[in-house]
């Protein structure tokens, strides 16, 4: 390994700030937030069993171990998991930048 700094710079315009969005930018949406739909059910704590899958490739240099012979360059791994979620109070408004052409947005949280 070389010890050398490679001196990779980046060039940032004057005006470039980098923090929280400015209060002045736009103001919070007035009224009461929009409906969490299907999020508001999530309350409190949550434990249990779960179940998650990854499709992913497998290849000859590092190959994955199986049970039986299998010929394909692929594997579908399946896992079950034990979980243990959280969820705290509504977060309100969160400001989302948006793109071309929508502008920033207002989004709920739930964190």
């Amino acid at each position: 390994m070389s010890d050398t700094d490679p001196g990779v710079t980046i060039k940032m315009p004057g005006n470039f700030v980098y923090g929280q969005v400015p209060p002045d930018r736009k103001p919070a949406p007035t009224g009461p937030p929009a409906p969490l739909g299907p999020l508001a059910a999530f309350v409190g704590d949550f434990v249990g069993n779960g179940f998650n899958l990854i499709f992913r490739p497998d290849n000859t240099v590092t190959p994955t171990p199986l049970p039986i012979p299998v010929t394909s360059d692929n594997i579908l791994e399946l896992n079950l998991t034990s979980e243990n979620l959280s969820f705290a109070r509504n977060l309100g408004s969160v400001p989302n930048r948006g793109t071309t052409p929508q502008g920033d947005i207002f989004l709920n949280g739930v964190p």
